[in-house]
This record gives structure tokens, sequence and C-alpha cells, in this order.
């Protein structure tokens, strides 16, 4: 299984991708609820990479344990570290180092998309998971701000790099017949312009980006600008955008 290495994102991903103290506060608190976690809970967090969900969500449960294949992002884990209880190891997530029956909940956040074959690794997660643990799936939905100007990027590329991962990632545990416990969401804005939008792209900051190749990263670039020319007025305009938030527990089946 070929998984994404995010070792090429170290220097900009907490700048890309982190929340806002108040966003951080208000996941934590819904991973934690949704997944009846307190302070006896041990918690594997799959994908943990910088620890911008383990460090916060380590103050209200006993420990929390990840794995991932980054050692670049795992350092930047340990140089924020101080007194949480977070312990990160190179893992991937088919071969994970743990004994069976060991944790009492599994987070995986914005990282399910990111895997070939869903499957096999749900199967590896339910061996780790105690008896009655629950694995928790969080990740975001945007409203239709620039949606438009995402499907102009992708209607250019191959086929082969507009598989929408996130659709087949939010209904894997349905589809393995584990019991949907609860599913809760809360939302934020976050100010942006077309042109910011563009520029991420330009610069490769998503990992959807790193497999094409120069000519395709430039057609999709191509068909964005356009898109955005003729839609937008004012490419430096500030637009709120709405974003939630959702986490979902799943009981380990059987």
């Amino acid at each position: 299984m070929t998984y994404v290495n995010f070792d090429r994102a170290v220097d900009y991903y907490d700048q890309t991708r982190k929340f806002s103290d108040d966003e951080t506060g208000r996941a934590v608190e819904l991973i934690t609820q949704v997944g009846k976690l307190d302070a006896t809970s041990r918690v594997l967090e799959i994908g943990i990479g910088t620890g911008r969900i383990a460090l916060p969500l380590a103050k209200h449960v006993r420990d929390v344990y990840g794995a991932d294949i980054s050692t670049g992002m795992m350092g930047k884990l340990l140089e924020k570290r101080t007194d949480e209880a977070v312990y990160p190891v190179q893992a991937d997530a088919l071969h994970l180092p743990y004994p069976p029956d060991t944790f009492e909940a599994v987070t995986v956040v914005h990282v399910f998309h990111l895997l070939p074959e869903l499957e096999p690794v749900v199967g590896e997660l339910r061996r780790v998971l105690k008896p009655g643990g629950r694995l928790i799936q969080a990740w975001h939905t945007n409203d239709a701000t620039f949606r438009d100007l995402r499907a102009a990027w992708r209607q250019v590329l191959p086929p082969e790099n507009t598989d929408n991962r996130w659709d087949r990632a939010k209904t894997i545990m349905d589809k393995v017949g584990w019991r949907p416990l609860d599913h809760q969401q809360v939302s934020h804005t976050r100010p942006q312009t077309p042109r910011l939008f563009i520029d991420r792209f330009r610069d490769r900051i998503w990992s959807s980006t790193w497999t094409l190749t120069d000519q395709e990263h430039t057609d999709g670039l191509q068909a964005m600008i356009a898109y955005a020319e003729e839609h937008f007025s004012d490419l430096d305009q500030t637009i709120d955008v709405l974003h939630e938030f959702h986490a979902a527990a799943y009981e380990v089946p059987g």
C-alpha cells in the first residue's frame, strides 16, 4: 500500500492547517464528547503528525499514542510537546506496533481520504481497540463559496487525479458494518480570498497536488484562474467562508 508522506510539508503544515485556539478547543471538545473520553482513556491517533489534535487532547485523557510515517512531522510534535502524555512512533496504519485490545479509542482526523485502501486499515484499528472501544473519525466540510473554483481545477485533470476520496472516507465505517454511535459538528468562519485559494494550489500546499505532472498542475491553475476572473470581481476580496468540523464515533463490531 502506498501512503502519502508529509515530510515535504513539515515547514508549512502548521501554518496552513492549524486551527485557531478557539477552533482547537471546540474540535477537541467535540472529539471528547462523541468518543466518551475521560481521564482514564488511552487513545491512539492515526496520522498524529505535528500533534495539532493529540497535544490539546492529551489534557482530557490518560495518554495519547500516535502512529505516523513522517518522522519530520513527529519531530515538530516533539518540539512542541511539554508535559503532555503524547507518545508518537513511526508506523503505518496497517502495521501498528501495539498488542490487541490496547485502546479505549482511536482517532482519525483528516487521514482516511489519504489512504488508497481503507478496509484493511479499519481491520487493524479493530484489532488494537478494546471491546466496546470507539473509533472517532473527524473531517471538515466547507460551504459552496469556492466549490466551483475547485471544480474548474478538477475538470481539466486526468480521472485518476479527481477521485473524491473524501466521500469514500466519510462512508467507510458504514460500509464495513461498524455501528454509528454519535455524530456532531461545530461551525466557524475563516476569511479567504480567491487569490489565496488559488495560491495554495499554485504552491502545491495540498497533498492532492503532489503527484501531478508540471503540465497537469499548470492546466489546473489556468482553469482556476479563468473561472475566478470571470466570476469574482476582485480576486483580493476577503470572503468569510463557513467551515464545519465533524466528529463521528463508531463502536467496534462484534
